[in-house]
Order: C-alpha cells, then structure tokens, then sequence
C-alpha cells in the first residue's frame, strides 16, 4: 500500500489561510470558507503526499475542484475527501544544496475566489561543502570537504567565461574530464586551494569521479558554488568631459565609489602642468590658469581608486586665447635621404621656441596618430619620441628620419609653436609631405653563391656598397657559418677599402654530410657605430672532386 505523508502548505502567517463568504449578506457564523494547513518543505525523495484542508457551512452539491499544477513536477491531483488531498511529487534532480523549488495549483469551491496553494520541495543535501577564506576582489582560498561516504572526486575552478556555451555546470565539467590532458582525483578535505578570477565571477565545481575503462566517469551528482570574491569598487565622476573658457577657473565635479573599502582614497595618477586639483569629501576640484595662447588645449587627468577595473579619465578642453598671437611656419625640403632631411624652417615670431620633428606618413595615418595634429603634439612630452626644440630661423637643418622599405617613403616634416617650458604646444601644427629618397646602402657580392674547388686553398671574394656613407665600414656580422669544416677556422679577413673578402679553404671532406659555408658582413655608418645601414650574406659552395 502507498504510504502517504501528511505535508502541508504555508499561504500565509495564519494557521489556517483560505476564502470566506457569507450568502445573502448573512450572520458570518453561516459564512462558507476554504483554508489549508500550513506545513513544511517536501523532501527530495519524492513521492505520494496527502494536504489537509477545511471547509466550514459546506454549500449543498459544491465539490472542491484542482486547477492545473505550474510545474510538471507536481502531479497526479486528486481530492481523496472532505478533508484531505493527495498529489505527486517527483524526486528533484536539482543540484544538491540547491534552493527548494516551487510550484503551484489552485483550488475552488462554489463560488469561493480559487486559492493558490503553493508545494514546495527540498533539494538533496549536498556531498561536499566548500569554505572559502581570504576573499578579495580576483583570489580567495578553498577548502573543500567531502560527505562521509564520497571517496574519490574532481574538482576545478570555472570563470563565467569558461561556462559559457555549455547547457550546465554539470556539461562543462564532464567536458573537462574527458578532455583535459592531466585530471588529478582528489581524497578525503582539500584544503587552501588558491582561486584567482580576474574577468568575473568565478566557480567551484566538484563531484566524486573515478577512472573507468571508457575514461572518467561521474560517481556523485555535481557541485557548484560560486566564489565569493569582493566585489569590485566602481569608481564613478560626473561630468567626464568638462569645456572650459580662455580665462582662468575652477570646476568641481562629484564622484562616488561603490563597493568603497576602508582606507582607501580616490587618487590622481597624473596632471596637467595648468591645472591643480583637490579631492575630498565626494567633490574634486580642478583650479586651471588662463590660457595665453592661441591655441585650443587638452588634459586628460586620470583618476584611480585600489582594485577597480581602470582609471576614470576626465577631460579638460580649454578654448584658444582669443588675443593671443597667431604663429605660424614656413617649412622648406631641400634634401631627402634614407636616414635625414634637410630642411629650412622660418617661424613668423622667431623668438619663440618650437618643436620639429618628422614622421612617416603610414604612422600618422595609421593606429600611432590616427590622422590627427593633437596626438602628434603629444610626443612633446614622450621620453623616446619627444621631437626637437629649436628657436629662431633655421637653415639646412639635418632632421633625422626613418622610413621603412615596407610601409613607404612618405613622410610628414612639422612644427609648432611651443611654451616657455616645452611642456604645451601653443600653435597649430604645420606640416609639409615629402617622399624620401631611397639611397639607402645596398651590399653586393661579385659572385654568388661563390663556388670553391676539391683542393681547398685562398680565395678572395669581391663585394660593393652602393650609396656609400661617408667613413662607413664593413665588418663580420655575428657568428659566421662553418659548421662543415669547409673553411679554416677564422680564416677570414675584410678589406673595406678595396672591397674584398679573403678565405682559406681545407680540402675536400668526404666525411662532412655538407660542403659549404656562409659568411655574414654588415655595413656600418662608423667603426664605433652599433647600428648596421646594411646587411647581406655569402654562400660559399665546395665542389666535390672531379672522380
């Protein structure tokens, strides 16, 4: 016989719960109610369950009827009585440690208003608990302990990222143990297990596993908890792009850091030499100075908070000095080469200090400038691409280039006016496009490859350099190619004036797998010099004997 168990069901902080109606605006004593018992949570087993329920001043004829269940779980409805209820519930399949799951069905009696009863069932208790220690916002530490009963299991750590695509936890993780390369079953508390999560949340998935004849396979249900990571500050300003007038000024902007941590403050990383700024109490404060120059100015001033994502940047745009004299450039090109310009610069104002530089065409358009003047002007503070500052009329000044063979010999030579300081630009940009003369130094070889014979013996190998540079060399360039003993061990000199290599050659070893050598030179602008303008190498190929 079915045994049934008497679970009943919580619709509100009453004892009883339900519907009342008095017919014909009559004495309450005669009212007509429905109510259900309050009880708790189905077990995870499932099974047959009965629910006792009330009804006071029966209407002649009324049945009680059951609506449809909201979930397929909660089934078979059926009234056994004038007092009882009976239903099944399904085992819950649900990860172990889970929340109860719900559902619902409705119940009516005559002309009573329906009433929503509510089951709900517990899950089954979990197999492993897992207690996490030294939280902050990417790490914490874990320690994972199994029932009594659970032998061996698996256990890794999942970022929301990795779970993505997958059905379930539960697939990812039958995922990796049939595909990870090396999978380590774990026995009895893991404790202090290092997580660290730097793209979201992160995950512990865990469930007892041992390894079959067909590879691992699954011995428990799975476990997931999820890492409780601090949670990141999010540092927020308002506003973020601020216009400011020619005149001197101060703003003051508001700013708030959710998830705050005790101690630690809003910091700016870097400044603007016009402007001075204060933080405190939720406010900061920008004091900027007036701007002389006829020329519209931009700072980005970047302010961090520990542990958030990234810097807030706040931008300052300051509009040009209306009465501010206008400086302007005459750029004149007379020379290109593969290394330097020679160009001819006039200022209109030549007292002022300017900067002057050149840049290829490719960079400017491309990802390093993207087209724009005001990045360009951005070197003026670099450590490694600041341009040069010079004053006055200039005449055949040599600026240095360098072009690439692969992205084009077009090249932008600029100028601008500059403060005081060299700090800020105070002009516009002006730029001419020249193309580079490709006179770059070229090595070529008389002969090659360079053929040597059987008997061995000294050669002299002939080489040119086209496009010379004045007091440039030629020397060995690194370790040379002699693996097969074709040539005498260091054995080979230069001679840069007439442009020839000489070599002494063993003879011919039957016992070597190969018979040559390769000799690399290089051609530098000086004898100190550690740059080569030019590179090239010669193969040097024995002939076996003629028998």
């Amino acid at each position: 016989m079915k045994r049934f168990y008497s679970y009943f069901i919580a619709l509100a902080t009453l004892v009883f719960a339900g519907i009342a109606c008095t017919p014909d605006g009559g004495d309450t004593d005669t009212a007509t109610t429905l109510a259900f018992e309050e009880c708790a949570v189905l077990p995870a087993e499932g099974g047959a369950h009965t629910l006792t329920y009330a009804v006071t001043n029966p209407v002649s004829g009324a049945e009680l009827l059951l609506g449809e269940p909201s979930a397929e779980w909660l089934h078979d409805l059926a009234v056994v009585d004038d007092t009882t209820v009976s239903f099944v519930v399904d085992a819950n399949e649900a990860a172990p440690g889970s929340e109860p799951r719900e559902a619902t069905f409705t119940a009516t009696y005559a002309t009573l208003e329906a009433v929503l009863v509510t089951v709900k069932q517990a899950s089954a208790e979990p197999l492993f608990t897992v207690e996490f220690s030294e939280c902050t916002t990417t790490s914490a530490l874990a320690t994972i302990t199994p029932a009594e009963g659970v032998g061996t299991y698996y256990w890794k750590k999942a970022s929301i990222t990795d779970l993505e695509g997958f059905e379930s936890h539960a697939a990812w993780l039958e995922n990796k143990l049939t595909t990870s390369w090396f999978v380590t079953l774990s026995e009895g508390v893991v404790a202090n297990q290092s997580i660290s999560e730097y793209y979201g949340e992160a995950y512990i998935i865990v469930a007892g596993a041992v390894k079959g004849e067909n590879g691992y396979e699954f011995t428990t249900p799975v476990h997931s908890y999820k890492v409780p990571l601090v949670p990141k500050p999010v540092l927020t300003i308002t506003p973020l792009e601020n216009n400011l007038s020619h005149e001197a000024g101060v703003i003051t902007l508001d700013y708030t850091v959710e998830n705050a941590v005790e101690g630690n403050v809003v910091t700016l990383s870097n400044d603007a030499s016009w402007t001075t700024t204060t933080i405190e109490n939720g406010k900061i404060s920008i004091a900027y100075t007036a701007n002389e120059y006829a020329k519209a100015r931009t700072a980005s001033l970047s302010f961090s908070y520990p542990n958030a994502d990234a810097a807030t940047v706040v931008t300052l745009n300051q509009e040009a000095n209306p009465n501010a004299e206008v400086v302007t450039f005459t750029l004149e090109v007379t020379e290109t080469h593969f290394d330097h310009v020679i160009v001819n610069v006039t200022p209109s104002n030549t007292s002022v200090k300017y900067a002057l530089g050149g840049v290829s065409k490719y960079d400017f358009d491309g990802y390093a400038y993207s087209g724009s003047d005001s990045n360009l002007q951005k070197d003026l503070t670099s450590s490694y691409k600041k341009p040069a500052i010079v004053s006055g009329v200039q005449t055949a000044y040599k600026l240095p280039v360098s072009p690439l063979d692969y992205y084009g010999w077009d090249y932008y030579i600029y100028a601008y006016a500059v403060s005081e300081d060299e700090t800020v630009a105070t002009s516009d940009v002006t730029k001419t496009l020249v193309t580079v003369t490709n006179d770059k130094p070229v090595i070529s070889f008389e002969t090659s490859p360079f053929e040597v014979s059987a008997e061995g013996g000294n050669y002299t190998i002939k080489f040119t350099i086209q496009n010379p540079v004045e007091g440039g060399v030629i020397k060995f360039n690194g370790s040379q190619d002699n693996y097969y003993g074709v040539l005498v061990d260091n054995s080979w000199t230069i001679n840069s004036e007439k442009g020839e290599i000489t070599v002494q050659v063993n003879p011919y070893d039957a016992s070597q797998y190969l018979h040559h050598a390769t000799l690399y030179i290089a051609y530098y602008a000086s004898e100190t010099s550690t740059t080569s303008l030019a590179t090239a190498s010669i193969k040097i190929n024995q002939l076996a004997p003629a028998n």
